[in-house]
């Protein structure tokens, strides 16, 4: 989930930068146009993608936050410990 959050980030980033081209003079104004409805197609297709993960997490009942454990790590941890 973290990186489809990071994603849209990302996607509103863009849209700002081209914003700033298109004040600067650097792109045309068809152009921006042209840029953000990309932007605001890919911005609905990362909330689509959000929406049906966190439906399947929910479903299943799992997390949505990864743990980022590894079960190589936890395995090396517990020989050690003898656990």
């Amino acid at each position: 989930m973290r990186s489809l959050q990071i994603a849209r980030g990302e996607l509103e980033e863009t849209r700002c930068l081209m914003l700033l081209s298109k004040e600067l003079g650097r792109i045309s104004e068809k152009d921006f146009l042209n840029v953000n409805s990309i932007c605001d197609s890919l911005g609905q297709l990362i909330n689509a993608l959000g929406r049906s993960l966190r439906s399947k997490l929910d479903d299943r009942g799992l997390s949505r936050v990864t743990s980022h454990k590894s079960r190589i790590t936890d395995q090396v941890t517990k020989e050690n410990l003898h656990v």
